[in-house]
C-alpha cells in the first residue's frame, strides 16, 4: 500500500516538475522548409 501511494506521489510530482520546465519555455513553430517530409509521408501513408 505504501509503495503504491509513493508511485501516485512520483507520477504526480514528475508530471509537475515537467510543466514547471515547460513554463518557462516557448516554443517554436515547426517549419517545413527546414525538412524533406516527402520520405516520411510515404512511410506514413504505406499500408501493410
Amino acid at each position: 500500500m505504501v509503495r503504491n501511494s509513493y508511485n501516485k506521489f512520483k507520477e504526480k510530482f514528475d508530471l509537475r516538475k515537467l510543466s514547471t520546465v515547460l513554463k518557462n519555455k516557448t516554443l517554436v513553430a515547426f517549419d517545413e522548409k527546414l525538412y524533406d517530409l516527402d520520405p516520411v509521408l510515404l512511410l506514413l501513408n504505406e499500408t501493410r
